[in-house]
């Protein structure tokens, strides 16, 4: 502010990668590894970290977007799968639960102590776990009864390591329910206090800004409670007043929606809107703009075949979505600093002798030189005589050349 005139309004979010696993205590290391803020993930020590690694002599479950050779995403998280087998289990009769696991071997040699525990009718029953081979883990043996006058008790059942430490459980195992203010057991909301859906959605982040007219561009939303699932959200991302279609292969749990931007006249602005349920929208600050980039003049127009000619373009509207390319022909130009909105300055590639039209591609739209026209590829210079041909180790003799 300045005075009483605004003068730029800037959205921060601000994460915390600890805070990621706290609030997904069902299965912390895949909420932790698929966040869309780099977090990784150490699984002997049970903690979700910001960038770096692990302690030294554990391994490092890096982040889904990670550009890294190592174990990556929710895929390597140690995990428990389905029940092995029928998940009937008779009263009064000692059993043994077989559980599907993965990943068992990341929680370190020897393996920390793991407890399944089973929610029988009102109260916990633990039994101690341990491998039964690859990608399995039984429960017991162990007699159970749920003291209770009923053919049939459903009962939720996941499995701790160490003293109070949960391995990742598939989702709808735990009965967990939104009570203000988070995600509790069902049994632990007051009676008829729970509400049934999360708290409006909020968008913490739009990239990119701006973009064609022509759509197409794909859209990336961030921010919380949005939604519990991609049914949630298929139909009811607006972007400046307009339906934006999501991508369902990249929706991220709540945290993330990519949708592809419609298209709409040059100039249309707006805020991007995300309704979730009966909830009301949630709102972006920031505006996301359609632009028509325009190519109006090229500088210099001619250049050696060999390339390394710094060509700059001029026109309006240059700096339109993340994915800005230049082409001289079917040749790319290099761009060598970021579009600006009025020029676009690029290094051009060796190519052939002649004319390469100008052609500049905004994500998956194109635009041409208005008028025609392009950069002319001409012969490599050729250096006939040069005078003088020595000169004082002090330097400073001009010399002169003929090509």
């Amino acid at each position: 502010m300045f005075e009483d005139v605004l003068v730029v309004a800037v959205g921060f979010a601000f994460y915390d990668c600890s805070a990621v696993a706290l609030l997904a205590p069902s299965a912390p290391c895949t909420a932790c590894v698929s966040s869309p803020w780099g977090c990784h993930w150490c699984p002997r020590s049970h903690c979700c970290i910001t960038g770096g690694s692990c302690p030294t002599g554990e391994v490092t479950i890096y982040n889904q977007n990670a550009s890294v050779g190592g174990p990556r995403g929710s895929q390597v998280c140690p995990r428990l799968g389905a029940v092995k087998g029928s998940p009937l289990v008779p009263v009064g009769v000692e059993v043994t639960l077989d559980l599907e696991a993965h990943n068992l071997n990341l929680l370190g040699v020897p393996l920390p102590r793991l407890r399944c525990v089973l929610e029988v009718g009102r109260g916990l029953v633990e039994v101690e776990a341990s491998p039964g081979g690859p990608y399995r883990l039984q429960c017991g043996p162990h007699a159970y009864d749920f003291g209770a006058s009923a053919p049939q008790l459903r009962a939720p059942v996941y499995v701790t390591v160490g003293e109070r430490w949960h391995l990742d459980t598939p989702s709808g195992l735990h009965g967990c329910q939104w009570c203000p203010p988070g995600c509790q057991h069902h049994r632990l909301c007051p009676p008829g206090g729970a509400p049934p859906s999360c708290p409006a959605p909020f968008i913490h982040q739009v990239h990119p800004l701006s973009g064609p007219p022509e759509g197409g561009l794909l859209l990336t939303i961030a921010g919380s409670d949005l939604g519990q699932r991609f049914e949630d959200v298929a139909g009811t991302v607006r972007v400046a007043g307009r339906p934006c279609l999501p991508d369902p292969a990249r929706y991220r749990l709540a945290a993330q929606i990519v949708c592809q931007v419609p298209p709409a006249e040059g100039g249309v602005s707006g805020p991007v809107e995300v309704a979730v349920g009966d909830q009301p929208p949630g709102v972006s600050i920031q505006h996301f703009t359609y632009q028509d980039p325009q190519l109006w003049e090229l500088h210099p127009r001619i250049g050696p075949v060999a390339g390394g000619t710094q060509v700059t373009v001029t026109g309006e509207e240059l700096a339109t979505g993340p994915d800005v390319a230049v082409f001289l022909g079917d040749l790319p130009c290099s761009l060598v600093e970021p579009p600006a909105p009025g020029t676009l300055v690029c290094l051009t590639t060796g190519g052939t002798l002649g004319e390469a039209p100008l052609r500049v591609q905004f994500g998956k739209v194109l635009r041409h030189l208005t008028g025609g026209g392009g950069f002319h590829y001409a012969p490599n210079p050729n250096i006939t005589w040069a005078w003088p041909r020595s000169s004082f180790c002090g330097g400073g003799r001009i010399i002169q050349a003929a090509v």
